[in-house]
């Protein structure tokens, strides 16, 4: 299928015929739909449609929103007033669209002593410390990994809740 300069249809023709054509209107034959049956070539110059392709791909990327995975570290020992300073950075990050990694890492003793579980079922102090940062942002983000070991961390990634 042939289309002429001008976005007229001309018709199905052999491949020579459509190349002589548009050499003959001192143009290029561009295949703009090779997956149709029949395949679609226009008659164009190819440098003015590679240039307008490249445009609609840049205006395709600058309306495309990129959320990034923001850490925020957290040592076992934080004090209240560090770990509001902490959250509020989270808040930040979720109005941004960002989803946020909060890492409590341990150094070899204390994460020995994380794996061990009290006679009781109860697991380690210092655990309970993501789930109470999940709990106090429950009302700008949700749980999208819940809380678990990585190698000598503990890590939860929370994404900010969809606006209404």
């Amino acid at each position: 299928m042939v289309i002429d300069e001008e976005g007229n249809r001309v018709g199905e023709m052999d491949i020579d015929a459509a190349l002589q054509l548009a050499y003959s209107k001192n143009l290029d034959l561009v295949e703009v739909a090779p997956n149709a049956n029949p395949p679609v070539c226009k008659i164009t110059d190819y440098n003015k449609y590679h240039y307008q392709l490249l445009k609609k791909l840049k205006d395709q990327k600058k309306n495309q929103k990129i959320i990034e995975l923001k850490e925020i570290k957290l040592a076992p020992a934080i004090e209240t007033n560090d770990l509001n300073i902490k959250m509020n950075a989270a808040r930040k990050f979720f109005d941004g669209g960002d989803k946020v990694k909060f890492t409590l890492e341990f150094r070899e003793r204390k994460y020995r002593r994380l794996l061990n579980v009290d006679q009781f079922g109860v697991p380690h102090p210092d655990m309970s410390l993501l789930h109470q940062v999940v709990e106090k942002l429950s009302d700008v983000a949700v749980v999208e990994k819940e809380v678990g070991l990585d190698g000598f961390k503990v890590t939860v990634v929370l994404s900010p809740k969809k606006k209404k």
